[in-house]
């Protein structure tokens, strides 16, 4: 790893909270709580965003055609295997609305089909699923998922819920949160596929 980066990471078992304060530069005299929109990052990683500008300044067409292909990938890869994601089936977005477009968009939706989104999804991913189900003639359905969350079971309790009486839902696409998974619901196979929110706190 280069050393520059290092230098900035924090110390292994580093608790959440104000021990962290010091990985980043945010002005210590204000409490910083919207990073789900323009999130402040952590030191390392602007050292680690300041060697991948330098390398594409010193030869951009090398750069873009040669060295980012496969440093993409090999990130990809390797953020499957943190989620537990298939890496073919995992790409990078620029935020949430794009990727909540992205997916929605990509699939052939047949009339009466349902959407299945939290009732806390972020307004730009609700704004996505309600443009897709005006156009398709689908119906909009919010899962009503407890907070604070008591485990991860309540998760798949209220997609549950939301999608009881649905006999001729064949798939659910939930966008916002972190994992991925195949449930089984009163007989129906509802396949999860979770967009990624990863921010520093």
């Amino acid at each position: 790893m280069n050393p520059t980066i290092e230098s900035h990471l924090p110390p292994p078992n580093t608790p959440f909270g104000h021990p962290l304060r010091s990985l980043g530069s945010l002005d210590p005299g204000i409490r910083f709580l919207n990073h789900g929109s323009f999130g402040a990052a952590p030191l390392h990683v602007l050292a680690a965003q300041a060697r991948w500008r330098e390398a594409m300044e010193r030869e951009p067409v090398r750069f873009m055609v040669d060295e980012l292909p496969p440093a993409l990938l090999a990130a990809r890869v390797r953020l499957a295997g943190f989620v537990g994601a298939v890496s073919q089936r995992l790409t990078f977005a620029d935020n949430a609305t794009a990727g909540a477009n992205a997916v929605l968009r990509s699939l052939r939706w047949r009339a009466r089909e349902r959407i299945v989104i939290a009732d806390h999804a972020y307004p730009g991913v609700k704004n996505a699923a309600r443009f897709v189900a005006e156009r398709h003639g689908l119906t909009l359905v919010e899962a009503r998922v407890p907070w604070p969350l008591p485990g991860p079971e309540a998760v798949a309790a209220a997609y549950a819920e939301a999608l009881a009486g649905g006999a001729g839902v064949h798939r659910a696409v939930g966008l916002r949160g972190v994992g991925a998974g195949v449930w089984e619901v009163k007989n129906m196979r509802v396949i999860a596929g979770i967009i990624l929110d990863i921010c520093w706190l």
